[in-house]
């Protein structure tokens, strides 16, 4: 590995019989641990494994970032009065962010952006896939969609 690339960019060729998803992990953890050990970093195996199914419901991405601990939350039955009304025809989740009380309008407002040009995104993906909206923006209906 070269001092000058990030660990995640290098790819490792293995050559190994018949081998097993557990193998193969065992062999990637046991060098992502020496090779952090060269650069005076420690780390311990076995790495923690999420499947994807469960990455999907909890984080609601196949790649999320664990640092935050910023699971979704199933909160549909406390919109169930309002779902005729409000056009609910799936689920409804929510994330807790702790803090987010004491926000600014201006920083909700931001981060409100963000996340709909995300599910603008999102939405144009599952169109061209012919998937059901998105079901984390309010924002999206099916004739914008």
């Amino acid at each position: 590995m070269r001092a000058d690339r990030q660990p995640e960019f290098t790819q490792l060729d293995l050559e190994m019989s018949f081998p097993t998803q557990d193998a193969i992990f065992a062999v990637i953890e046991n060098v992502m641990v020496r090779a952090c050990a060269v650069a005076g970093i420690t780390v311990k195996g076995p790495f923690r494994r999420l499947e994807y199914r469960d990455a999907i419901r909890l984080y609601g991405s196949d790649k999320p970032d664990l640092r935050f601990g910023m699971e979704l939350h199933d909160v549909t039955e406390h919109f169930a009065p309002a779902s005729e009304t409000l056009h609910i025809a799936g689920h409804v989740q929510a994330l807790v962010a702790p803090g987010a009380a004491t926000f600014s309008r201006k920083q909700l407002d931001e981060i409100a952006e963000k996340q709909s040009r995300s599910a603008r995104a999102e939405c144009t993906r599952s169109k061209s896939r012919r998937r059901a909206l998105p079901r984390h923006s309010k924002k999206i209906s099916a004739r914008k969609c």
